[in-house]
């Protein structure tokens, strides 16, 4: 009994270093300098990915990003309905101020970097099937066959 909820417990300590691996590659890959430089890392690291369980892993971890981005997003937004005060006649007062200037309500700097991160996560988030197919094709190719049993 103790082996299996030792196992258990490592297993858990394992998935864990794992999303958290995937979770610092993902924060190295948006923080490319480029988008084309963003888009190689994104390939290699997926490419360099052993197992479609570690795969699996790497998905949870692009859908956690994910969600904290868009709690993020929704937060700083609400925020910004707030920066005049949290009465009704105060957000009021904000957005038609924000009306007349031709301003849309949170559309300040932390707001857009939000919607960045978030379209990036999307777009990680929507390709990485398709470069996992083409990693799996390329290490099958790579892989020789295996040699003819003698006669």
């Amino acid at each position: 009994m103790w082996d299996a909820i030792k196992k258990a417990a490592s297993d858990m300590m394992e998935a864990g270093a794992s999303l958290m691996r995937h979770g610092l590659a993902i924060e190295q890959i948006l923080a490319s300098p480029t988008l084309e430089i963003g888009l190689y890392n994104f390939r290699t690291y997926i490419f360099g990915i052993e197992s479609d369980a570690e795969f699996a892993n790497f998905r949870q971890a692009v859908t956690n990003q994910i969600m904290a981005a868009q709690q993020a997003l929704q937060q700083a937004q609400s925020s910004a309905y707030d920066a005049w005060g949290t009465s009704y006649e105060d957000r009021l007062a904000y957005l038609h101020a924000n009306i007349r200037s031709g301003e849309s309500a949170g559309s300040n700097a932390q707001t857009q970097a939000l919607q960045q991160r978030l379209a990036a996560l999307g777009y990680m988030y929507q390709n990485m099937d398709m470069v996992w197919a083409e990693a799996q094709q390329a290490k099958a190719a790579a892989t020789p066959p295996a040699p003819e049993p003698p006669a």
